[in-house]
């Protein structure tokens, strides 16, 4: 058994997805009817995030978890001032709309033009924990439109090899890009530990 610790429902249902499709035999569990409180994170680091979550839930629960984090991050920028290190304070309060004036401002006030996806993975199993990162490379779009979408960032986000934004993308295209850059290491990090698994 595999429990997937994310509160968020989209995300769990993505990572079952993809773990389903890869790993069959595999049985996935969810938190959400758990009581019990998530560990404080330190939100803009993604590989302290995963550990502190996997390692909590697994000495809570006493079963194998499997966590995902992710940040954006430009390039030519400083640490302090990237939005993944203080996208909360940022953001709060703000509307959809208002928070999307506010970042093209940012980006066009810092002249960004690209940046990457930071995904980090943890898997606690038989008392270790396992990681594995990747690096997405994007653009900024150059014809950006306000979609409301849960993440106001994919409106600007332009992943290489795809001509239109995260927000933009259907259901397949979105597939398609999640298969090229994440699947694949998503396999990478549990294949080693299948037998744990089953």
């Amino acid at each position: 058994m595999l429990l997937i610790a994310t509160t968020n429902k989209n995300k769990f249902n993505r990572l079952k997805k993809v773990i389903e499709y890869t790993f069959p035999n595999i049985k996935i569990a969810h938190i959400f009817d758990k009581k019990i409180t998530p560990p404080v994170e330190n939100r803009n680091d993604e590989l302290k995030n995963v550990l502190i979550k996997a390692k909590f839930y697994y000495s809570q629960l006493q079963i194998n978890v499997f966590v995902e984090d992710n940040g954006i991050y430009f390039y030519n920028i400083e640490p302090n001032k990237q939005l993944a290190a203080n996208f909360k304070d940022y953001s709060y309060g703000l509307s959809p709309k208002k928070l999307f004036k506010k970042i093209s401002f940012f980006l066009k006030n810092n002249e960004i033009h690209k940046g990457y996806l930071k995904y980090v993975f943890a898997l606690a199993c038989n008392k270790r924990t396992y990681t594995k990162c990747i690096d997405v490379p994007f653009l900024i779009s150059s014809d950006v439109k306000f979609i409301s979408d849960t993440n106001i960032l994919n409106n600007f986000i332009l992943p290489r090899g795809f001509n239109i934004p995260i927000s933009q993308m259907t259901k397949k295209e979105l597939e398609r890009y999640r298969d090229k850059y994440i699947s694949n290491s998503i396999k990478e990090l549990i294949e080693p530990h299948i037998n744990d698994l089953v």
